[in-house]
């Protein structure tokens, strides 16, 4: 109970100590927006969002004109402190890396279920939808490039999260403005009407597991090609047990020989003939949602009878809390809440312990349906690129079910088109 009481009486208190700071901000800050009375108004006439806007406009005035006499009535570590404890989601971000410096008490509510450190430190493209990402990139481009002020609003979704489930919130762009010393000033605000979707693990996860192969021509490339100096941190996770079968020398020298009598080049048959097992558990001994991997090369008939047996085992917990898979790096996966019986969308972060913070090095989307795996990378170097996509995308279609299952028909189209790519490969193949 005194815990509880004092609490309250902190939330008071700083409640009090910001209406105290939003007052002093409306008496010093001038009047630019037309205002019109409101049910809950500052004296000055304008709505809380009015006097943001007016702080924008005013700070923009000051980088282009000189100092007088007046703007010492109005100290910046004021205006600083003002936009950001406000509910008004703002983000600081670096304008060369896109990096989050600073942001506002209403935009930390929409990460405050991130089970690793953030957003403060991390590239903010990492937390936007991966169907919006390439919109607000743009967005930030134009900004960094005119140093002016943007208007144009833009809807977007940016990530969210819960116990062991990631989700996105509905968002709307309202204004990006650059500062002379480098910062990008990211206005948004967030859907009134935010409908959480609270999906069962339990009754998602086991159904997809299965056996997938690798499909090297539906994949944009591949994991391990030397050609554009991929490295092993640079891989997903789930396909980083391929990466190490792909190097192994004894089973080079079997592929090697199969290749004689069948014309097709030793890198493609290699990559055609891995696998990956994935097995979705529940919940392992300490109630955690997990992913168990394992690879294997396997011949198909035609070629050899060549089995390497299942090797490379792997564990995944899907909680989102980061995992230690050393030299400094983290693996963190996560359950998206649009995840539901045709579907399963995980989303994989893969971090790097700098500063004793750990900072995404990669994020990467995973879809398992019906028919396919697919997974799409988003690598942290790759933002500023004159790129308009900046993802690559490994495929792998199903080979078969762990459990019985009717597959469904509501799908996305990549798995059907592996499937059917796939088929017209073996036939030219056996032909």
């Amino acid at each position: 109970m005194e815990m509880m009481l004092v609490r309250r009486l902190q939330k008071s208190a700083n409640r009090d100590e910001t209406k105290e700071l939003i007052e002093t901000l409306d008496s010093i800050v001038p009047l630019f927006t037309k205002t019109r009375r409101h049910r809950s108004c500052l004296k000055s006439g304008r709505s809380l969002t009015q006097l943001l806007l007016d702080i924008q406009q005013r700070v923009g005035d000051l980088l282009k004109v000189p100092e007088s006499p007046k703007d010492n009535s109005m100290p910046d570590q004021t205006i600083r402190l003002g936009m950001l404890d406000t509910r008004q989601p703002i983000l600081i971000l670096d304008r060369t890396t896109l990096n989050v410096l600073s942001l506002s008490c209403g935009a930390r509510e929409c990460f405050k279920g991130l089970p690793f450190d953030g957003p403060t430190g991390q590239n903010i493209l990492h937390f936007i939808s991966s169907e919006d990402r390439n919109k607000i990139l743009a967005r930030l481009r134009n900004t960094s490039r005119s140093g002016e002020s943007l208007t144009e609003r833009l809807n977007f979704r940016i990530t969210s999260f819960r116990t062991m489930m990631r989700g996105e919130i509905m968002c709307e762009l309202v204004s990006t403005h650059q500062t002379s010393e480098g910062h990008i000033f990211f206005f948004f605000t967030t859907s009134a009407d935010q409908t959480c979707k609270r999906r069962s693990l339990h009754a998602l996860l086991e159904s997809f597991s299965g056996t997938f192969g690798f499909d090297n021509i539906s994949s944009t490339e591949l994991p391990w090609d030397r050609r554009h100096s991929k490295t092993q941190s640079e891989i997903s996770y789930m396909f980083s047990g391929w990466k190490r079968l792909f190097d192994d020398e004894q089973m080079d020298q079997v592929i090697s020989e199969a290749c004689q009598g069948c014309g097709i080049q030793k890198n493609m048959l290699k990559a055609r003939e891995l696998q990956v097992r994935c097995n979705f558990v529940n919940a392992n001994k300490n109630g955690t949602p997990r992913c168990d991997l394992s690879y294997r090369w396997k011949l198909s008939a035609l070629l050899g009878t060549y089995d390497s047996g299942w090797k490379e085992d792997q564990e995944v917990d899907l909680n989102g809390k980061p995992k230690s898979v050393g030299n400094g790096k983290f693996i963190s996966f996560c359950v998206n809440d649009d995840s539901d019986e045709d579907r399963l969308h995980i989303t994989e972060y893969q971090l790097q312990m700098k500063d004793e913070n750990l900072v995404i090095e990669q994020s990467s989307s995973i879809y398992v349906t019906n028919e396919a795996l697919c997974v799409l990378n988003m690598q942290r170097n790759d933002v500023m690129r004159n790129r308009d996509d900046d993802e690559t995308r490994l495929l792998a279609f199903r080979m078969s079910f762990s459990q019985s299952r009717t597959p469904g028909s509501q799908i996305t189209g990549l798995g059907e088109q592996a499937m059917e790519r796939q088929s017209s490969k073996r036939e030219c193949v056996n032909r």
